[in-house]
């Protein structure tokens, strides 16, 4: 599955265009709204005008998506945003949450939770796990994580700040997560337990290595374990463009390349596992750059789920 994040937001340098969700283009199975806004008292909202065209109603654009076999999805977070819930806070967070799925046909609930989000705060921590599940056990929409390797990886040599900050989380919501989609740009090179050098960030090793890890789990800098991921969990996270990343770029060739071989390790695992979910940042850095990424990958797609009907 391609998904692929939608701005809601402008760009201040102007390099990407500002979409609607019928503007699209492309062959995305999922989009992404990203963000929802959230307030210092915990309410969620989203400014709909920002993604649907003027004059229609959002709800009957998502609608249309749905009814063309798009999934639809509303992240929270991303790069500039954090996530801080007290016990109001979270009350706030859940109710106006509910009803906005309510309101708006959304299949998924995306957490890109980065360095902003002060996981490392227990109490934070265990409000943000409660509130997820009281979301996740009054809907059938499916969540969604999108971290940072080094919250999650990361913590084979250090768990300390940022680090391995986000494990706790997946071990604690691993039953009721449905896929985690781990980012490997804008970071630095990666340790893992299958090669005696870090693997090169964005080449096709880190994406492969990183996502065998999630699937075999991996010894702790603490000298603990965290324990695999189902198969079926176990997606990547990668960018649309050169210009969209600081370091970390994985050019299209390179992303196909890992999804094949992640696929043929996740069916190793479970034999039923269908597809690799891909998500990509993002659907208007794709458009600036005419497209070429998620056409690429889309050819790629077809290209291994042909190959898979045949084996």
């Amino acid at each position: 599955m391609i998904s692929g994040y939608l701005h809601n937001f402008v760009d201040p340098a102007y390099v990407t265009p500002h979409l609607s969700l019928s503007q699209l283009g492309g062959d995305w199975d999922e989009v992404i709204v990203a963000f929802a806004d959230v307030s210092t008292d915990g309410v969620v909202s989203l400014a709909p005008g920002l993604v649907a065209p003027p004059g229609v109603e959002l709800a009957l654009e998502l609608a249309r998506l749905k009814a063309a076999d798009v999934h639809v999805a509303l992240s929270i977070g991303g790069a500039d945003a954090g996530l801080s819930l007290n016990q109001r806070q979270q009350r706030n967070f859940v109710a106006s949450m509910n009803a906005l799925l309510d309101e708006y046909p959304f299949d998924g609930l995306d957490f890109d939770l980065e360095a902003r989000c002060d996981l490392c705060d227990p109490g934070n921590a265990r409000n943000v796990r409660d509130a997820i599940l009281k979301i996740a056990s009054g809907s059938d929409v499916r969540i969604i994580f999108t971290p940072e390797w080094p919250a999650v990886q990361g913590g084979l040599i250090r768990l300390s700040g940022y680090w391995g900050s986000q494990l706790w989380m997946l071990n604690e919501l691993r039953d009721v997560i449905d896929s985690v989609r781990v980012q490997y740009y804008n970071n630095c090179d990666m340790s893992t337990p299958y090669s005696r050098r870090d693997v090169k960030a964005g080449s096709t090793a880190q994406l492969v290595q990183g996502s065998r890890m999630l699937l075999d789990g991996f010894p702790l800098e603490s000298g603990g374990w965290f324990k695999g991921l189902r198969p079926r969990q176990i997606g990547l996270a990668v960018a649309a463009s050169q210009l969209a990343v600081c370091t970390g770029y994985s050019e299209a060739r390179d992303v196909l390349s890992a999804v094949g071989e992640i696929h043929a390790l996740l069916c190793s695992a479970d034999s039923s596992v269908e597809s690799v979910e891909l998500a990509v940042w993002s659907i208007n850095w794709d458009a600036a750059e005419r497209r070429t990424f998620s056409t690429e990958l889309r050819r790629g797609a077809n290209a291994l789920e042909e190959l898979t009907l045949t084996a």
